[in-house]
C-alpha cells in the first residue's frame, strides 16, 4: 500500500514537471521578420519559415506594458490611429498579463487596407509603452 502511494506521488510530480517544461518552451518562442518578406518562428528545436505572409487588412495586434494601457487606449490616441474598436486577446487577461508583463490587444481600424495597418504600426511603435505592434497575420497549415 505504501509503495502504491509513493508511486502515485512520483507520477504526479513527473506530470507536473512535464507540464511546466511545456509552458517554458512555449514562452521561449519568437517571431522575426527578416526583411525579405518571410517570417521565421523559432522555438526550442524547431524553426518554421512563413514566406509571403498574408495579413488581415485593417487589424493590428499591439502589446502594451502593464499599467500603461491608458496611454494608448484613450479617445485621442485611438482617433489618431483610426481605431474603430479594440479587444483584449486573452480570455483570462489578469493571469496571462502578469506572466507576460504586458497586455495584448487587437485593434480594428477604419482604414481597411494594408497601408492603413502599416501606418498604424509605425505610429504605435513611437510609444515607449508599446512592447510590439504587428499585423494580424493569417497562418496556413499545409
Amino acid at each position: 500500500m505504501r509503495i502504491r502511494k509513493n508511486l502515485i506521488v512520483v507520477l504526479m510530480v513527473s506530470m507536473l514537471l512535464v507540464l511546466m517544461s511545456q509552458n517554458c518552451f512555449a514562452a521561449g518562442s519568437a517571431a522575426v521578420d527578416n526583411g525579405s518578406g518571410a517570417i521565421s518562428i523559432t522555438g526550442p528545436g524547431d524553426k518554421i519559415v512563413i514566406t509571403n505572409p498574408e495579413i488581415v487588412p485593417g487589424r493590428v495586434i499591439v502589446a502594451i506594458k502593464l499599467g500603461y494601457e491608458n496611454e494608448i487606449l484613450n479617445d485621442k490616441t485611438l482617433a489618431e490611429l483610426g481605431v474603430v474598436s479594440y479587444v483584449n486577446l486573452y480570455r483570462n487577461p489578469e493571469q496571462i498579463e502578469n506572466f507576460l508583463g504586458h497586455s495584448t490587444w487587437l485593434l480594428k481600424l477604419k482604414d481597411n487596407s494594408v497601408k492603413g495597418v502599416s501606418v498604424a504600426i509605425t505610429k504605435l511603435k513611437k510609444y515607449s509603452c508599446v512592447v510590439y505592434a504587428e499585423p494580424d497575420y493569417i497562418a496556413h497549415i499545409n
